[in-house]
């Protein structure tokens, strides 16, 4: 499957859906690959432990990012990912030793996302980037790096298909794998939370 343009015009939603999915699992295929499971773990351990956790990213990577925050606060977690560049500044003015940095950019060119590094560095916060290895060499001395596919064209392409998905999982993992450190804690946070979210009706 072609990552850039997976379907042709005219194509009827069986071919699309299953160049589709050829694509997703491409691209996890490719992911499960590059993410290497002791910087993982690494990460992992840096959520478990911290204090608090700002989630930094811009543009597409915002849908994927605020569904970490979410899952993070559905287990008790102290975690903020703003949208607005100015919030993001003074958060990371904010931030001191006991925190921790999540950064989500595919390519590592987000002239924003590289001026927050030097004032998360200063404040010596550690920061775990999400992003090609690419992205890795472009921004060294973080952390902790969480590798995605890098078979996705930066421009010449439909839409974010792939680095979406590849984001997505590592994020999911990342998650995943920090609620397993902490697992009866967040368990109980959950289940406590419970009978103030759940839907009216779902009892049954």
């Amino acid at each position: 499957v072609d990552i850039n343009f997976p379907f042709a015009a005219g194509e009827e939603g069986e071919h699309v859906a299953a160049h589709l999915q050829a694509l997703y699992d491409a691209t996890l295929r490719d992911t499960r690959e590059l993410l290497d499971p002791a910087e993982l773990d690494r990460a992992a351990d840096l959520l478990a432990r911290a204090r608090h956790i700002d989630i930094y990213t811009q543009s597409h990577n915002l849908f994927p990012a605020q569904m970490l925050c979410e899952r993070l606060i559905s287990v008790g977690r102290e975690v903020t990912c703003h949208e607005r560049d100015e919030r993001q500044i003074r958060r990371a003015l904010a931030s001191g030793e006991g925190d921790v940095a999540v950064m989500i950019s595919y390519s590592g060119l987000n002239p924003h996302l590289r001026r927050l590094i030097p004032l998360l560095a200063e404040r010596r916060v550690p920061v775990i980037f999400v992003g090609t290895p690419a992205a890795q060499r472009r921004n060294p001395g973080l952390a902790v790096y969480l590798n995605v596919s890098d078979r996705e064209d930066l421009q010449d392409r439909i839409t974010q298909f792939a680095s979406h998905i590849a984001v997505q999982f590592v994020l999911d993992a990342l998650f995943g794998c920090m609620f397993a450190r902490t697992y009866d804690e967040s368990l109980a946070f959950l289940e406590t939370s419970l009978p103030y979210t759940r839907l009216p009706g779902a009892e049954g």
